[in-house]
C-alpha cells in the first residue's frame, strides 16, 4: 500500500470515529449518569434520596445507585437552560451501620439537547466522554500504525526525505502519548473528558521525562566527541557545535524541570498563575517536537548511510568538499572519490555495467583549482578514462553540486528522470544529499564514505541545523499550531 493511500485511510478513519462520537453525544444527550466517585461497599443499599434543583422543568432525576462500589446518579432531560442542584442520600451497610452523602452539581441542557456537567467552573462532562476518550485514544493507535508503516515504505523504496522525518517524529511522540494515557486510565485517574485533556496537555513533560535518558546520552556523546574534536582539528566555533548543544540541553531541561521556579513580576497575570508552569509547559512542547525532529532525523540519516544502491547505476555525482592548498584531495574528499570507485567497481563485477563518474565542486577563494577538476584527476590516476567522467566545476555548496550536475548530465545524455544515479558523499551528509536531490527534481542514491568517529556527531549537528532552516516556515509554523492547540486544552 503507497503512503497516499494509507495516510487518506487514516484520515478517512480519524473523521469516522468523529462521526460516532458526536452521534453518541446526540443519541445519549437526553439522559445524564453522574459519576461521583464516591465509593463504598458493593453490596450497599440506598434507603433515602433527595434532590433539590432549580429552576425546575428542565432535568427529571431518575434516582441513585451503587455500581461497583459507586454511587451513581441518573437524570432525564425535559427541557433546555442550566440547573443547579443539590443531592442527597442515605444509605445502609449489610451490619445495619448508616451512611451519609452529599453532591452538589451544575447542569446544562444545551440547544442541541446534550446534556452536561459542569463542576468548579471549568470542568465541562458530558455522557459519551469514555467514548470520545476511546475514539481518540484508538485513533492515536491507528495514527502509530499509520506513521510507523508509513517510515518503513519510506526505508525499503530509499525515500530518505522530510516526509520520513516527519513520520519518525510523530510515531515518538504518539507513543509517547499512548503510554501516558494507558497508565492513568490504569489508575482511573482520567474520570472526565477535561481529566483527559489535562493529560493530554502534559504530554510534552513526559515525552521529556521518558526520553531524558537518551537524549543525556547523546548530550554526553557529543560533548565528548567535540572536545575529542577540539584536540585533533583545533579550537573553532563550527568545532563547538556539540558543546554549545549538551549546555543548551542541559540548562533547559533544569528549567523545564525545576519546580522551585517563580515568578518575580508585579504583574498578576491570571494566564501565568503566579509561577512558571505554562511558560515551561509551552517550553516543553516545543522542546519535545525539536528532540522528537532530531531523534527521527539521526534515525533516518543512520538509514541512509545503511541502504545499499541497486548494481544499475548510470551516473555517480560526487560531492565536493575543500581540497588542498596543491589541488590534491583532502582525506575527506579523497573518501568520497574512492567510496564512488568502490561502488562502480562491484556493479561492473555484478552486474556488467560501467557508471559516468560526476566530480561535483567549483574553485574556493583558496583553492588552486575547482574541486570537480581535482577530483577528476584523481579518477583518472585510478584508471578511468576520461569518457566515463563528466566535471561539474561551477558549484559552490551542495544544493549546487545536484543542480549543476544535473544539467552536466542532461547536457551531455538527456533528460535526468530517465537516467539511474547515484551520489557519493560523507555518511553525515548522506540524508541531506538525499533531500537535495530531490529538490532540484531527481532521485538518487546514496553511496556512504566514512569519517573519523570524532568527527561525525558535530557534522551531523550542522546537517541537522541545515536541515531546519531548509524547512524553518515549516518549523515555526508547527511551533505556533503547538502553542495555540495546547493552549486551547
Amino acid at each position: 500500500m503507497t503512503v497516499k493511500k494509507r495516510t487518506l485511510i487514516l484520515f478517512i478513519s480519524i473523521a469516522a470515529l468523529f462521526v460516532l462520537v458526536v452521534l453518541s453525544m446526540v443519541i445519549q444527550g437526553s439522559s445524564y449518569t453522574m459519576h461521583t466517585h464516591t465509593f463504598y461497599a458493593d453490596d450497599v443499599d440506598i434507603k433515602d434520596y433527595t434532590c433539590t434543583l432549580e429552576p425546575e422543568g428542565i432535568i427529571e432525576p431518575l434516582g441513585v445507585r451503587v455500581e461497583k462500589g459507586e454511587v451513581v446518579l441518573d437524570f432525564k432531560a425535559v427541557g433546555r437552560g442550566s440547573v443547579s442542584g443539590s443531592f442527597t442520600y442515605k444509605g445502609a451497610y449489610p451490619d445495619g451501620n448508616y451512611f451519609y452523602g452529599q453532591h452538589t452539581a451544575d447542569f446544562k441542557v444545551n440547544a442541541f439537547g446534550i446534556f452536561e456537567l459542569f463542576s468548579e467552573g471549568w470542568n465541562v462532562n458530558f455522557n459519551s466522554y469514555r467514548f470520545a476518550v476511546i475514539a481518540i485514544i484508538l485513533s492515536l493507535f491507528l495514527t502509530e500504525f499509520t506513521m510507523l508503516a508509513n517510515y518503513n515504505t519510506y526505508r525499503k523504496k530509499g525515500q530518505f526525505n522530510y516526509s520520513m522525518v516527519a513520520s519518525g517524529g510523530v510515531a515518538i511522540y504518539i507513543v509517547v502519548v499512548i503510554l501516558a494515557m494507558l497508565y492513568k486510565m490504569h489508575f482511573n485517574a482520567i474520570s472526565s473528558f477535561p481529566l483527559f485533556l489535562f493529560v493530554l496537555r502534559e504530554t510534552g513533560f513526559y515525552l521529556l521525562l521518558m526520553l531524558a535518558p537518551v537524549m543525556m546520552v547523546m548530550a554526553l556523546f557529543l560533548l565528548v566527541s567535540n572536545l575529542w574534536l577540539i584536540k585533533n582539528e583545533g579550537r573553532r566555533p563550527v568545532n563547538m557545535l556539540g558543546i554549545f548543544f549538551a549546555i543548551v540541553w542541559f540548562m533547559s531541561s533544569i528549567f523545564i524541570f525545576d519546580p522551585r521556579a517563580k515568578i518575580t513580576t508585579m504583574v498578576n497575570t491570571t494566564w501565568i498563575g503566579g509561577n512558571l508552569y505554562y511558560i515551561r509547559l509551552y517550553l516543553g512542547y516545543i522542546a519535545s517536537y525539536f528532540e522528537c525532529l532530531f531523534l527521527s532525523t539521526a534515525l533516518s540519516a543512520f538509514l541512509a548511510t545503511k541502504h545499499r544502491p541497486g548494481y544499475d547505476k548510470d551516473f555517480i555525482i560526487i560531492l565536493g568538499c575543500g581540497i588542498r592548498k596543491d589541488g590534491s584531495l583532502t582525506p575527506l574528499l579523497r573518501g568520497r572519490v574512492d567510496s564512488a570507485l568502490d561502488f562502480e567497481k562491484e556493479q561492473f563485477e555484478a552486474s556488467g555495467k560501467h557508471a559516468v563518474f560526476v566530480p561535483s565542486g567549483g574553485q574556493g577563494p583558496d583553492e588552486v583549482i575547482p574541486e570537480g577538476e581535482a577530483m577528476e584527476r584523481y579518477l583518472c590516476e585510478k584508471g578511468v578514462p576520461k569518457e566515463r567522467i563528466l566535471r561539474e566545476d561551477k558549484s559552490v555548496n551542495t544544493y549546487q553540486n545536484m543542480q549543476f550536475s544535473k544539467n552536466v548530465i542532461e547536457k551531455n545524455c538527456g533528460d535526468v528522470t530517465d537516467k539511474r544515479i547515484s551520489f557519493a558523499t560523507t555518511n553525515y551528509h548522506i540524508f541531506r544529499g538525499y533531500i537535495l536531490a530531490k529538490k532540484n527534481g531527481f532521485y538518487a542514491d546514496g553511496i556512504s564514505a566514512k569519517t573519523k568517529m570524532y568527527f561525525y556527531p558535530n557534522a551531523f549537528l550542522r546537517e541537522f541545523a541545515g536541515l531546519l532552516m531548509d524547512r524553518k516556515w515549516n518549523n515555526l509554523a508547527v511551533v505556533i499550531i503547538i502553542v495555540l492547540f495546547f493552549g486551547l486544552i
